[in-house]
C-alpha cells in the first residue's frame, strides 16, 4: 500500500498509533474513526505497519516520507535513517502561532520539527502572543513574502478573517491549526487541525455533571478572554451542562490567561465571593485547573475541578486527588498535523478538510496508561 493512497485522516490514525507506543499514552483514536477505542486501535496498528513498510520503499527510492517523524521527535527528538525529504526546490512555510502559553510551545516546537522533516524551508516564524491585531500585521508580512503556505493559529475566529481573505486573493494557501477560524471563513483556507474546542467544553461539561451528580453550582476559570479557545470551550460547557444537568448553575467566571499564577488569584477572588455555593470548577485547561486547585486548597475546600489537555501538573494532580479530569490534547500531534495537511495540498494529495484531535477523558481511573507531553 502506497502512503500516497493513505487518507490524511488514515495518517492521522497510524501516526496517533505510533505516539502511544513513543509516549505511553492511550490517545483514543475512536474519537478520529468513529469506531470503539479498542477496533481503532487495532486498526491504528494495521494502518501504522502499512504506513511503515510504504515509507520505509519511498525512503529508499528518495521520495519524501512525511509521516513518521513527529512521533521520532517525541520519543527523543532523533530522526530514522533515511526518512527525510528531497525536493530540489524546498517548500517556502510560514509558521505564526497565535498564543503564548506551555502547551503552546510544544506546538511550535512540533510543527518546527515537522516542516524541517519535510524539508520546508520556514520563511518567517512569528507568534501574536494573544493579539489579534498583532497577529493581522503577521498575516500581511507573511503574504507579502509569498510563501507556498501559511500555518497559522487563529487568535481570534473572527479577527482572523480579512488576513485568510487576503491571503486567497493573493493564491497562498493557508492551514488554520488548533484553533478554527469563523464557520463562514472555512471557505478560504485548505483546512483545519487540531482540537474540536466546542466538544472541550461539552466533554468538561459531562465528567463535571458525573462528578457533581447533576446539581450544584460551578464556576469557570477562562483562558485568555476572547481568544477562540475561550470562547468556545465556555461555550460548549455552557450549552452541554443546562441538556444533561438542568440543575446545575454556572455561579462566574474569572480569567486565568492560561497561567497559574492568574488562575490561583480568579479562583480565590470566586471562592471568597460565592463561598460555600461553588460546587465544582471547570478550568478551560490543565495549567489554569492546577492554579484553581491550589486556590482550593488554600482556601480549605476540596472540590471537582476538571480541565482540558493532560499536561504534566494535570496528570498530577488526578493523581493526587487534588484534580477530578481532563482529556488528553496532544501538542505535538496537534502541531505536526498542519505540515502534514500543507504538504498533502502542494503535493496535490487528497485530504479532509477538517481533522479533529482524538480527546480521550482521563480521570483516577487510567491516568496511569497517559504520559504528558507539555
Amino acid at each position: 500500500m502506497a502512503l500516497r493512497r493513505l487518507s490524511l485522516r488514515q495518517r492521522v490514525a497510524a501516526l496517533a498509533a505510533t505516539v502511544v507506543v513513543c509516549v505511553g499514552g492511550l490517545l483514543g483514536a475512536g474519537a478520529l474513526l468513529g469506531a470503539s477505542a479498542a477496533s481503532a486501535h487495532q486498526h491504528s496498528a494495521r494502518t501504522a505497519n502499512s504506513a511503515r513498510t510504504a515509507e520505509s520503499a519511498r525512503a529508499a527510492s528518495g521520495a519524501c516520507a512525511t509521516f513518521w517523524r513527529p512521533a521520532a521527535v517525541i520519543a527523543g527528538g532523533k530522526l530514522p535513517s533515511g526518512l527525510s525529504c528531497a525536493h530540489k526546490h524546498p517548500y517556502t512555510i510560514a509558521l505564526l502561532g497565535g498564543l503564548n502559553c506551555p502547551y503552546c510551545s510544544s506546538w511550535t516546537k512540533a510543527a518546527e520539527a515537522e516542516l524541517t522533516a519535510l524539508g520546508a524551508k520556514v520563511v518567517l516564524n512569528l507568534n501574536a502572543n494573544g493579539s489579534a491585531t498583532t497577529q493581522a500585521s503577521q498575516m500581511q508580512e507573511a503574504i507579502s513574502r509569498h510563501p507556498d503556505g501559511i500555518i497559522v493559529f487563529p487568535v481570534s475566529e473572527s479577527g482572523i478573517v480579512p488576513s485568510l481573505i487576503a491571503a486567497k486573493a493573493a493564491g497562498v494557501k493557508v492551514e488554520a491549526s488548533n484553533s478554527p477560524p469563523s464557520p463562514a471563513a472555512m471557505k478560504d483556507i485548505i483546512g483545519y487541525t487540531g482540537p474540536n474546542n466546542t466538544q472541550e467544553g461539552q466533554v468538561a461539561a459531562r465528567m463535571l455533571a458525573n462528578a457533581m451528580h447533576k446539581k450544584g453550582n460551578v464556576i469557570v476559570i477562562l483562558g485568555a478572554a476572547g481568544t477562540t479557545p475561550e470562547v468556545q470551550r465556555l461555550a460548549g460547557f455552557k450549552e452541554t451542562l443546562k441538556k444533561v444537568a438542568p440543575k446545575m448553575r454556572v455561579l462566574g467566571t474569572g480569567v486565568g490567561n492560561w497561567e497559574e499564577s492568574q488562575s490561583i488569584t480568579a479562583t480565590s477572588s470566586l471562592l471568597s465571593r460565592y463561598g460555600s455555593k461553588v460546587n465544582g470548577i471547570f478550568a478551560e485547561d490543565d495549567t489554569t485547573a492546577a492554579g484553581a486547585a491550589k486556590a482550593a486548597k488554600a482556601a480549605g475546600v476540596k472540590l471537582p475541578i476538571v480541565g482540558v489537555g493532560g499536561s504534566t501538573a494535570g496528570l498530577q494532580g488526578i493523581k493526587t486527588g487534588a484534580i477530578y479530569g481532563t482529556m488528553y490534547q496532544s501538542p505535538y500531534l496537534d502541531g505536526a498535523f498542519g505540515p502534514i495537511m500543507v504538504y498533502d495540498t502542494l503535493e496535490h494529495l487528497k485530504h479532509q478538510h477538517v481533522v479533529n484531535l482524538p480527546l480521550p477523558m482521563i480521570t483516577k481511573s487510567n491516568v496511569r496508561k497517559f504520559k504528558a507531553e507539555w
